[in-house]
């Protein structure tokens, strides 16, 4: 069995923070539309990607992501949503890597927080790929990733084409929402 990398795709205001009681203090129509982009893309149509999440992140689905695995690290069996095809809970960050490699219909594996799976998932060395919207301004976060810590990978220069659409003109997209603040991306890569 091969073992399958890791992406994180996480957004980070200027703290580091990502979640204020528990919800992103932001709306960034386009950054939402991306994580579902880049986290449902697969080359092989028979195939599906996994997102491992963590509890509070996933009871702020209104319902579990579609054409995903959704796999929960959580010890409650009382969650709200997991009566679902593609929901699978399980009790530990090294069950959800072990879950998602050994199943053959997996194709990416993606970790889409909160902090605790964050800092679980660099701490495997598996991680080689990070997809950061930098938000602009501090949105006195009650969940920061303090930790967060790029210094072994490399920043990519270089938007790929595909994901030009979500980021490309943050202005234009500003005046849609006066409310949007601004983003951009930021991807970090390492060789492992």
């Amino acid at each position: 069995m091969n073992k399958k990398y890791l992406t994180l795709v996480v957004a980070l205001d200027d703290c580091n923070g990502i979640g204020r009681n528990n919800t992103i203090p932001w709306h960034i129509k386009n950054d939402l539309k991306f994580f579902r982009h880049v986290t449902s893309k697969v080359n092989d149509s028979n195939k599906q990607n996994a997102v491992i999440i963590g509890r509070k992140t996933y009871e702020t689905f209104p319902k579990p992501l579609p054409n995903r695995l959704n796999i929960v690290v959580s010890s409650n069996r009382a969650l709200p949503n997991i009566n679902y095809s593609n929901v699978l809970c399980v009790e530990t960050f090294n069950d959800a890597i072990k879950s998602a490699n050994e199943n053959a219909n997996i194709e990416n594996i993606f970790i889409a927080g909160g902090v605790l799976i964050y800092e679980e998932a660099i701490k495997t060395d598996l991680v080689k790929r990070i997809f950061l919207t930098r938000v602009k301004g501090d949105f006195q976060c009650t969940a920061v990733w303090s930790s967060f810590d790029i210094s072994n990978f490399k920043l990519i220069k270089a938007i790929p084409d595909e994901y030009q659409q979500f980021f490309a003109n943050p202005k234009e997209n500003q005046e849609e929402n006066s409310n949007t603040p601004s983003y951009h991306l930021e991807i970090y890569e390492r060789d492992i």
